[in-house]
């Protein structure tokens, strides 16, 4: 750690220390749009982090999983070409190998479920990103029982404001370029629209030498979005969002050596395609200044998941050993959601009707089954849902919501498997807030966050690890946020404890073939209660107008109160898997002169557990981020360079099985390796 930051250092000391001497302007005040009653960061009792279009922008990530590192406790998987699955607090999926997918993180992109497919999470012209950590009941009930993402996309401009379009052209190494564009104006006084569109493309780091070829790990990611804003009448509005998203990535991860050399003979993709869109009707002169909003919102895609088993050539294990795994699976999300909200006065609500169904129909090719498999599952969620406020006396407010939630389910498939579940589940939230006279807010919060139980399709596995148990958190946060009277610094603290009963578990059993090699069975579990308590801290301070610096920083404390896993190891006491006890960001921002701008980032984050079902780890990490913005007239030069220091980490481990016939397939550990050093340039044009 201590290496890598020294070796940053130079940049850092390279602000300059006259700039402490300027006069500060205000930080930007941060509306929280994703929450059910939009308000300002200070006033949310909640734990939250919002990166602006302004954040967004200075990033320059194309992904959700670029940023996760600037938000404390949060984390993602990796399993192919773009993260899917995301933690928070320790807690989410990790994998897509168990059928049915419930995912404990949700994902919303301008009103539509992405829930399980992170892939789609691409950051191309949007406004704001919203991540909440804990349970978020009253907003999103099953599907948050971690917390929620909501990705709000870049909004036609208001009447009256001008015309506005930015065209982007990026090149950098590993084969990478795109370009990108978007276009905003006003039709008419009642009709506003903007259009945006990218292509980005990168061959990747892997060699797959068996081919001859540096792309067999690539990011080929193309995306379409029409957005209107239209006032139907004085009082009327209609909001459209309509999206295209291509990804056509390739899958080439994993070596006997963990190196960036790949011997695979049939290397697998990580595709997706998918249509996305939104209607949202809002009225708000309802009789007692009410407003009413409809919401319709679906999707639909086709995801290609494959990967060579084997990792290499046929020919080299013995006995003729050579194995592929495909997974194809269509996916159609329809929601509907009724919401009559009062947010004006000392006492504002909201009540909320909501229905969401989800269908996915999956073909999986592998080679050591009989024959294609198939399955059908279809979910459907009906939700009741309220929120409440209430000003006490002097500068005490509560706030308080419930959901109560029925889900049912749908399953078959072509091993005459056949489930039918059905649950309903309650959830809610209360909180204490107490408004400071000097620019700070304290709030105590409670909890309780639910998961639907489900069941594993894998008919070879025991009667007893076929279904699982839904799963119950309390969540209890003691949280201050501050602003100083200047608006030049704020900052948030938060302290939370979480209480898991019938913990859901993602873990496997290893079965050895009769030629030494060995397949994973995935599945879902229950353990009985575990534990996830932690600090969460968040700051930024403008120290001038010219040098801005933001840090963020996550503690966490997992463990198993009792629980043993399907190769019958006990884990009472142990961490959970990807839940690192420790994770930083540190972000400086310096104006150079020529109106010039330098950010410098920071990150870090300990080691943890690949999995529940063995001892293999992740390292702990450090790396540094760093870009030069260069004004050239209408437009922008960005100069960028990501792990500046080249660290060598993983983005996702196995251990426990052997799949070297070399080494007579002794146990060991295997890494999917993350990105090597990252530079390239940028070109915006604005105007």
């Amino acid at each position: 750690m201590l290496s890598t930051l020294f070796r940053a250092s130079p940049l850092l000391l390279g602000l300059s220390p006259l700039a402490l001497l300027a006069s500060p302007a205000p930080l930007e005040e941060i509306v929280v749009t994703g929450a059910l009653q939009p308000r300002t960061l200070e006033e949310l009792p909640t734990a939250v982090t919002v990166f602006t279009q302004t954040d967004l922008e200075a990033r320059g990530q194309s992904h959700l999983e670029g940023l996760l590192a600037e938000s404390p406790n949060v984390n993602a998987a990796n399993g192919g070409g773009r993260a899917r699955f995301f933690q928070m607090r320790g807690i989410g999926e990790r994998g897509q190998f168990s059928e049915p997918l419930n995912p404990s993180v949700g994902l919303i992109l301008d009103g539509v479920d992405l829930s399980g497919a992170g892939g789609a999470a691409q950051l191309f012209d949007l406004e704001a990103v919203n991540l909440f950590r804990g349970p978020q009941p009253g907003r999103y009930g099953a599907n948050a029982l971690a917390g929620l993402m909501v990705l709000e996309s870049a909004a036609p401009p208001a009447p009256g404001a001008p015309s506005t379009g930015t065209l982007t052209a990026e090149g950098g190494n590993l084969g990478t370029y795109g370009l990108a564009g978007a276009f905003g104006t006003r039709l008419s006084d009642r009709l506003g629209v903007r259009v945006a569109a990218f292509d980005r493309q990168s061959d990747g780091w892997m060699r797959n030498q068996t081919l001859g070829k540096d792309d067999t790990g690539n990011y080929d990611e193309r995306g379409a979005r029409l957005r209107l804003a239209y006032a139907l009448a004085p009082a009327w509005d209609l909001d459209l969002s309509l999206s295209r998203l291509e990804l056509d990535n390739g899958y080439d991860g994993f070596t006997f050596d963990n190196s960036r050399r790949s011997l695979a003979d049939a290397p697998g993709q990580d595709a997706l395609d998918s249509t996305l869109g939104s209607l949202r009707l809002t009225r708000d002169d309802l009789p007692g200044g009410l407003r009413a909003t409809l919401l319709i919102a679906g999707s639909e895609g086709h995801s290609d998941y494959g990967y060579d088993e084997d990792w290499t050539f046929e020919g080299f294990h013995p006995d003729g050993y050579s194995s592929e795994d495909r997974y194809r699976r269509d996916r159609q999300t329809r929601t509907a959601e009724l919401r009559l909200q009062q947010l004006e006065g000392d006492r504002p609500w909201t009540l909320g009707l909501y229905q969401h169904r989800r269908t996915v129909d999956l073909l999986r090719d592998y080679t050591f089954a009989p024959g294609p498999f198939t399955s059908q599952f279809e979910t459907e969620r009906r939700a009741l849902y309220g929120e409440l406020g209430q000003t006490l006396a002097g500068p005490w407010r509560f706030e308080g919501g419930l959901r109560l939630e029925q889900r049912r389910d749908r399953y078959d498939d072509s091993a005459a498997v056949r489930f039918r579940p059905q649950e309903t589940l309650l959830g809610g939230r209360a909180a204490l807030l107490f408004d400071g006279s000097e620019g700070w807010t304290a709030y105590l919060a409670l909890s309780r966050g639910y998961k639907a139980g489900g069941f594993n399709s894998d008919g070879t596995l025991p009667e007893d690890l076929r279904s699982f148990r839904s799963e119950g958190l309390w969540n209890g946060e003691l949280g201050l946020r501050s602003r100083s009277a200047d608006g030049t610094l704020a900052g948030a603290l938060t302290l939370f404890w979480m209480q898991r009963e019938d913990q859901q578990i993602s873990t496997s059993i290893v079965r050895v073939r009769d030629d030494g090699s060995a397949e994973f069975i995935d599945f879902t579990g229950n353990a009985a209660e575990g534990r996830n308590y932690g600090l969460e801290a968040e700051g930024r301070w403008q120290a001038t107008d010219g040098l801005s610096l933001q840090g963020t920083l996550g503690l966490l404390a997992t463990r198993f109160d009792r629980y043993e896993n399907g190769a019958g190891d006990a884990l009472t006491g142990r961490d959970q898997a990807h839940a690192p006890r420790y994770q930083f960001s540190l972000q400086a921002r310096q104006a150079l002169p020529g109106n010039s701008t330098l950010e410098i980032t920071a990150l870090g984050r300990d080691g943890f557990y690949w999995s529940d079902s063995h001892d293999a780890r992740a390292r702990s990490l450090y790396r540094v981020n760093a870009q030069l913005t260069l004004p050239l007239g209408p437009a922008t030069l960005a100069l960028y360079g990501r792990n500046l220091t080249d660290e060598r980490f993983g983005t996702r481990g196995f251990g426990g099985f052997g799949n070297d016939p070399r080494n007579g397939y002794a146990v060991g550990e295997y890494l999917q390796l993350g990105a090597p050093r990252e530079v390239g340039a940028r070109l915006t044009l604005t105007w």
